[in-house]
Parts: C-alpha cells; structure tokens; sequence
C-alpha cells in the first residue's frame, strides 16, 4: 500500500488515479502531520510526499519517518530543488522533480519497492 501525502488536492487526487490504473492501493494525506497519523495505525510499502506543505513539510515528515520506520521507502515530489532535498534524498530518500511524467513515477516506485511489497 502507498501512502500519498500532498496539500495540493488536485495533485494528489490525479496521483491517487494513476497509481491506481496501475493496481496500487493508496490512501491520502492533506499534510504530514495527517500522514504521521495514518502511519501510526497501518503497514505502508512507499510513501510519495510532496515538499511544500503546510503544518509539517516534506522534509520534516521524512525525518520523523525515518526515526520510526527508517527501512520505509520515501519519494519526495517537488517543484523546488534546495540542498537540503539534495541531503536527503542521499539519505535513501528518492526525488522527481514536477511537472511529474508517468513513466518516471511508475519506474521510481518500481526502484524503490520489490514486486511482492506492492
């Protein structure tokens, strides 16, 4: 299962679609403070988040990830590039730039999950 974290309710909604046109199971998250939330009660396989958020960016929602569940793949999804997403996404933490293409989605989750964890 993926867990889907983004503000923008647009966006999210037309990555929910994709990824389920592609057999993915998802659940959203408006912030990072509701997918801390949602992660302290189910099993995610990737979490996609977004970078700029209100009450707890993407940055700051890898970090508290990482400090409970730090073997959980992460891509983080943005428009912005600083050096602190270069740090981070060093960290095992994969990185695409928007306007998002499909294919680049599909094959990063690929990367980052096996097969049989989704």
């Amino acid at each position: 299962m993926i867990l889907l974290v983004d503000d923008n309710k647009v966006s999210r909604e037309a990555f929910t679609k994709i990824l389920r046109l592609h057999g993915h199971d998802v659940m959203e998250a408006v912030d990072g403070s509701e997918g801390l939330d949602i992660l302290g009660n189910l099993h995610f396989d990737l979490i996609i988040t977004d970078f700029v958020m209100p009450n707890m960016n993407g940055l700051q929602l890898i970090a508290r990830v990482r400090q409970k569940w730090p073997r959980t793949p992460i891509l983080l999804i943005s428009g912005y590039l600083t050096p602190e997403v270069g740090e981070i996404v060093s960290d095992g933490v994969e990185f695409i730039s928007k306007p998002v293409e499909v294919p680049v989605l599909l094959e990063a989750i690929q990367r980052l999950v096996p097969k049989h964890g989704l």
